[in-house]
C-alpha cells in the first residue's frame, strides 16, 4: 500500500454542523456509573495502596483541582506496565513533504480505487495539511462536543505497556464508522500490532514495554492487521503468528506538522474530520481517576514539574516526558479540557474508560496522529 502521508480527509460544511448539535454541558454524564467505592479500596493490593496514597498526596498539593480522586484496579498494576516506554521522535515534516509531492501523482488512481469500491469521489477528499484555515473549518465549533456513534467498546491492555497499539486500533476503528458512516464495530488485533507491528522500513512496532502509535499506523497501512478474533489479545510479547491480515489504510499523519504541540484548534479539526486520533501523555496521577477534569500537573514547555510520590521517589514533567498513549474523541470548551478514550478497562474512573482532560496538561495532545482506513 502506498504511503498517503500528509494528506487530510475533508468533508463538508454541512457535516460539521450536524455534528457539532450534538453538544452538552456533560457529555461524559451519560457514562457515569456509581460505584461502591468502599468495596473497590478493599480489594487494593499492598502495591495498589501504597500508589493511592501517593495520588493522594500529589492530590494534597493541587490548587484549584477540578477532579476527584477514586479507587481503581488499575492502581494494583504499576504504571510502568500499564503505560510502557514511550520516547518523543524526531520531526519528520521532510518526509511528509515529499510524501505530499508525491500523492499529488497518485490522486486519479485513487480516486479510480474509491470508485472500485463503490464509493462517492469528493475531490475535496484530499486537502494539503498547510492549507487549511483552522477557524473557518471550526466555525460554532465551541462548548462540548463528541459523537457517540463512533465510539467502539472500551477495552483493557492489562499488565503490558501496550497502550501504543490500543490508542492506534481505537483511533482506526472510530475513523472508519465515522468516514465510511458505518454502524458496525470493526475491531482490530492489538496482539497483532504487539507482536507483529513494524514500520513500511521493517522496523519493530513495539512491544508490552511500550511503542510507537504512528508505528503501528504504518503497520496497517504497509502491511494491513489481523481482526481481533482472528488474533485475540493475551497481553503478552510473544512470537508473531501468521494471521490473515483483514483491515489496513489509505493513509495517516501526524497533526501540526513540523511541532510536537499541535494548536487545540488543529487537534479539533483532526478529531472533526476523523472521529478521533491518538495522543501521547503524561499519565502520573490517574489511576486514581474518579470524575471531574484532570488538571494536576501543566504542561512544561521549558521548566520541569518535580514531585515526590508516596513511594519516596522523585517525579517530573519536562516538556519530553509522555508515557502513555490515548485517544481523543471530542473536547469540552466549557470545561477547558479534551474528553479521552483510555485503555485501561470500563471500571477505570466514573465515565466507563472515558475522561476529561484539561487542555495544556499532562503533555496532552504531544504528537498528535490521525489514519484513514481503507473500506
Amino acid at each position: 500500500m502506498k504511503n498517503y502521508f500528509f494528506l487530510i480527509l475533508a468533508l463538508c460544511l454541512g457535516f460539521f454542523t450536524a455534528t457539532l448539535a450534538q453538544t452538552t454541558s456533560d457529555p461524559l454524564q451519560n457514562f457515569y456509573r456509581r460505584r461502591d467505592v468502599a468495596k473497590m479500596e478493599q480489594s487494593l493490593t499492598t502495591f495498589g495502596k501504597s500508589e493511592f496514597d501517593a495520588d493522594k498526596k500529589l492530590f494534597s498539593g493541587i490548587r484549584n483541582a477540578t477532579y476527584t480522586l477514586e479507587p481503581n484496579l488499575t492502581l494494583n498494576r504499576p504504571l510502568s506496565q500499564l503505560a510502557g516506554t514511550i520516547t518523543p521522535e524526531g520531526d519528520n515534516s521532510s518526509e511528509l513533504k515529499l510524501e505530499y509531492e508525491r500523492i499529488k501523482i497518485e490522486i486519479p488512481a485513487i480516486q479510480r480505487e474509491f470508485e472500485a469500491k463503490k464509493l462517492v469521489w469528493n475531490p475535496n477528499y484530499f486537502i494539503d495539511l498547510r492549507l487549511i484555515d483552522w477557524q473557518r473549518l471550526l466555525m460554532g465549533a465551541s462548548g462540548c462536543t463528541i459523537n457517540t456513534s463512533y465510539l467502539t467498546p472500551v477495552k483493557d491492555q492489562f499488565n503490558c505497556g501496550s497502550c501504543w497499539a490500543f490508542s492506534a486500533a481505537a483511533t482506526w476503528e472510530h475513523s472508519y464508522k465515522k468516514i465510511y458512516s458505518s454502524a458496525v464495530n470493526h475491531n482490530l488485533s492489538e496482539e497483532d500490532m504487539v507482536n507483529c507491528g513494524k514500520t513500511c522500513a521493517g522496523d519493530d512496532a513495539g512491544s508490552c514495554s511500550g511503542g510507537h502509535t504512528f508505528k503501528a499506523f504504518e503497520y496497517i497501512r504497509c502491511f494491513k492487521v489481523a481482526t481481533e478474533a482472528n488474533y485475540p489479545y493475551t497481553a503478552t510479547n510473544a512470537a508473531c503468528i501468521a494471521k490473515p491480515k483483514t483491515y489496513g489504510a489509505f493513509f495517516n499523519g501526524q497533526v501540526g506538522t513540523n511541532v510536537s504541540f499541535p494548536t487545540t484548534d488543529q487537534v479539533k479539526a483532526a478529531v472533526t474530520l476523523y472521529g478521533a486520533v491518538t495522543s501521547y501523555v503524561f499519565a502520573r496521577g490517574w489511576s486514581s481517576y474518579g470524575t471531574g477534569v484532570l488538571n494536576a500537573i501543566p504542561n512544561a514547555a521549558v521548566t520541569t514539574y518535580t514531585y515526590t510520590g508516596g513511594d519516596g521517589r522523585t517525579y517530573a514533567c519536562g516538556a519530553n516526558y509522555i508515557n502513555h498513549a490515548v485517544t481523543i474523541v471530542g473536547w469540552c470548551d466549557a470545561k477547558n479540557a479534551w474528553i479521552i478514550k483510555n485503555s485501561w478497562g470500563t471500571d477505570w474512573g466514573s465515565y466507563g474508560g472515558y475522561a476529561y482532560v484539561a487542555y495544556n496538561t499532562y503533555n496532552i495532545a504531544k504528537y498528535v496522529y490521525y489514519v484513514v482506513p481503507l473500506p
